[in-house]
């Protein structure tokens, strides 16, 4: 197994630090971890075969029930390393912003961190 600790939602920025804005001139919205996740789960190495959109459909439902930490199997962390490392179509200058979130993918534990585990009866 391995464990992600979901990083805090990113807020996108412009080189000069502001707040990025929609076309209506209102701030754009944070991005979330999940959000990020979902979006390398559509990268084409992840949907080549049926097993691995079974995983992408199983790795999809437990952001749902993450809670500060995402449980992944090791070929669930396999399938999503593999779309954060060597991203298909690369990364856009943007990503520069999401490196906390490319991080918690590469740099998943082994282990359940502490602060997540059930207290002792």
């Amino acid at each position: 197994m391995k464990y992600l600790k979901v990083p805090a939602e990113i807020t996108p920025r412009d080189d000069d630090d502001q707040p990025l804005k929609d076309e209506a001139g209102k701030p754009m919205p944070p991005i979330t971890f999940a959000q990020f996740v979902r979006g390398r789960l559509t990268d084409p190495q992840c949907l080549k075969t049926a097993d691995q959109l079974f995983m992408v459909i199983e790795i999809r439902q437990k952001l749902k029930e993450a809670d500060g930490v995402l449980e992944l199997s090791d070929a669930q962390w396999e399938l999503l390393r593999g779309a954060c490392k060597e991203p298909s179509g690369g990364y856009a200058a943007f990503a520069v912003q999401i490196a906390p979130f490319i991080k918690a993918v590469l740099n998943a534990a082994d282990q359940k961190p502490a602060m997540c585990e059930a207290p002792a009866s």
